[in-house]
């Protein structure tokens, strides 16, 4: 795809077909949450949802509505026009009263004008933005000096504005934290530089190093417990454009690059919780399926093809000729006592290629669905210490689950080593009887 042109806003950014905005959209996978802060930061980058919209149905018109306003370079206007009565014939709209928890019922805002110009605007700047990295780190090498636009007008945040102008090179650390949108409503931007260009305009790089600060901001109140829910915020110490130092702090919330997340999050450097939600929305969205897709066909053909060689084999001979075979994907999160039975700093559980061929192989009968469900067989299940580096799940919903982890000694990683279905007498004679409950 041909570089996008530097672009002065959102409302022109959608009259475009970004393929790569288009893509991240279309990947995310579903989480139903009550506050916008139930998911957050890495989560949105995997899941689409909006706050107080249970109804699955319903998020499924909303986001068709958004990938039509994405892929067709549709206004908000449209947005509004094709969604609104929609909501209102299915009852989401206007304030209501609504239950929270057993007993207890809040007036709480549904959809509006107001509300839907905010998803609207908020879905498009992210998926054009993250699209726009993507973009961005294919031509880094001739073009390897970012520099952070503001839209210098009235509405314009005043630390936004002390941004605007300044260059980093894209591997600078602060991308990971500072990339638009920044908060609600941010119409901040990112654009490539060369050498070239860089020394044509007299621009200064800068970088980051000493610069990076961090706090705790609130996000708001959980409805349930009634206690503040607070965020780790990265922000970067500046000078302002009145030659004051002072300090750009991204939105509670927004101190992420979605661009960069919806890849390769280091998932140990968030709370359990949000690792959580990425998982889960990772699992359910469609990369994965592809993923699983492309692999269990492969073995299948492999099996077909020479019935008599075992698991290992076939997971070796694949990984041997097919470059995408170092992939690994994100299956789970442990719990703070299960990383501390196995000695980890580690809470994600990561699956590579190789182990999931060899899965296939040796259990066909274990499917997309059953690899789904496993962020929640590792949170509900029971855990059994297997040595010093391994652990053992049992998880009983349906049917009834084993699956084994380890951990990585030189790279201190944990990784799904098995998944299969068992029976409660073999559970107790292979596992309950043998070995130490963690919990």
């Amino acid at each position: 795809m041909a570089s996008q042109p530097e672009l002065p806003d959102l409302g022109y950014a959608v009259t475009l077909p970004p393929e790569k905005a288009i893509a991240y959209f279309q990947q995310k996978g579903w989480r139903i949450s009550w506050d916008w802060h139930d998911t957050l930061q890495e989560a949105h980058a995997r899941a689409f949802t909006i706050a107080r919209m249970a109804d699955l149905d319903l998020l499924r018109d909303v986001r068709a509505a958004l990938d039509i306003a994405l892929s067709q370079g549709r206004t908000d206007r449209w947005f509004q026009k094709e969604i609104t009565s929609v909501l209102q014939e299915r009852g989401w709209w206007g304030k209501q009263e609504v239950e929270v928890q057993p007993g207890e019922t809040r007036e709480v805002q549904l959809g509006s004008p107001r509300r839907l110009q905010l998803i609207y605007r908020q879905n498009m700047q992210g998926a054009y933005m993250a699209g726009r990295f993507a973009e961005l780190k294919r031509i880094a090498r001739s073009r390897p000096y970012w520099q952070y636009i503001a839209v210098m007008d009235a509405k314009t945040r005043p630390t936004h504005a002390a941004l605007h102008g300044k260059v980093f090179r894209h591997d600078d650390p602060i991308w990971q934290y500072i990339w638009p949108p920044n908060d609600w409503a941010c119409r901040c931007r990112v654009r490539a530089l060369s050498k070239r260009q860089v020394e044509r305009l007299g621009l200064v790089v800068e970088t980051s190093d000493g610069k990076l600060r961090r706090k705790m901001a609130d996000l708001g109140v959980d409805w349930t417990s009634g206690e503040i829910r607070r965020i780790e915020v990265h922000g970067l110490r500046i000078t302002g454009r009145d030659g004051k130092p002072t300090t750009f702090w991204p939105g509670a919330g927004f101190s992420y690059n979605a661009g960069m997340a919806a890849w390769a999050p280091d998932l140990d450097r968030y709370p359990a919780d949000i690792a959580r939600q990425y998982v889960e929305g990772s699992l359910t969205g469609p990369e994965f399926a592809r993923w699983f897709s492309i692999w269990q066909r492969a073995t299948r053909d492999a099996i077909a093809a020479d019935p008599d060689r075992t698991p290992r084999q076939i997971g070796a001979e694949l990984a041997r000729s097919n470059q995408r075979s170092g992939m690994e994907y994100p299956v789970a999160v442990l719990r703070e006592a299960d990383r501390t039975a196995l000695k980890t700093p580690s809470q994600s559980v990561l699956m590579s290629t190789g182990t999931l061929i060899e899965h296939l192989a040796a259990h066909p009968e274990i499917g997309l669905a059953e690899y789904q469900l496993l962020p929640r067989l590792f949170d509900q299940g029971e855990m059994y210490q297997q040595g010093a580096e391994r652990i053992i799940l049992l998880a009983d919903g349906e049917r009834l689950f084993r699956a084994s982890i380890k951990v990585d000694e030189r790279r201190q990683r944990l990784y799904l080593l098995s998944l299969f279905e068992t029976n409660p007498k073999d559970a107790d004679r292979q596992v309950r009887e043998r070995y130490a409950r963690i919990r």
